[in-house]
């Protein structure tokens, strides 16, 4: 007998819906929606790339947030010793290789992928863009002259600059 009226009692209990002043949220909810929600393994997509070296890298790794996965590719690529942060793209189902530039550039590609039957979203790395920031620090464009010339041509300059005020007003102080 007890055991009819227990199972009456969770029957009644599990069909009853909360009423609208009780919080339904759920810790699981409550960590989907923080900003750390890619620490839930269904929220992550496996991607591929291969580095300057060669190597091939395999990684899972959040689906919604473009610095996280910029971040993991920079990471693996530390062995490289190329800390340079490079655009990531990837070959869309026409072929076409797509700039990731946004969080929902990722979370689009994603999609493409799994519709697509992929396991494995394979990122390109452009460094074409960190090769020529670097280059024109350097002053290694075409033409240019290194920076540290430059700041040795300017310290030259101030420096006669200052001779020839201090001659100059030697000058006017011996007349």
């Amino acid at each position: 007998m007890s055991n009819t009226i227990m199972q009456k009692f969770w029957d009644f209990a599990l069909t009853l819906e909360p009423s609208g002043d009780y919080d339904t949220q759920s810790e699981m909810s409550a960590l989907m929606a923080s900003p750390h929600h890619s620490l839930i393994p269904g929220n992550s997509f496996s991607f591929k790339f291969e580095d300057r070296k060669g190597f091939l890298h395999r990684f899972s790794c959040g689906t919604e947030n473009l610095n996280e996965l910029l971040s993991a590719v920079v990471q693996r690529n530390a062995s490289c010793n190329d800390h340079r942060r490079p655009q990531l793209l990837y070959k869309d189902d026409e072929g076409d290789k797509i700039l990731l530039a946004t969080d929902s550039d990722l979370i689009a590609a994603v999609k493409s992928a799994r519709l697509q039957g992929k396991k494995v979203l394979r990122l390109h790395l452009d460094f074409s863009k960190c090769d020529q920031e670097l280059a024109s620090v350097s002053g290694k464009k075409s033409g240019g002259v290194p920076l540290h010339f430059g700041l040795l041509a300017g310290a030259v300059v101030l420096t006669s600059i200052d001779v020839l005020v201090y001659i100059k007003r030697s000058k006017l102080l011996q007349r």
